[in-house]
């Protein structure tokens, strides 16, 4: 019974490993889509809420 307990921690801790690092990864994914829209955001004029929506709007 021992050995099956240690390989169930095992596998547990393993998959929380990669559940970390999937995560991780996904928020260096945001983090550089953040980033190129602040970027973006420096050469773009503002355009308010109400220009923003009705511009939405007829795109579709």
């Amino acid at each position: 019974m021992e050995g099956s307990a240690e390989e169930v921690l095992e596998t547990a801790l393993r998959l929380l490993n990669q559940y970390d690092r999937a995560d991780a990864e996904w928020v260096e994914e945001v983090r550089a889509k953040i980033d190129a829209a602040v970027v973006a955001s420096t050469h773009t004029a503002p355009t308010d809420g109400e220009t923003f929506i009705n511009q939405t709007a007829s795109q579709k």
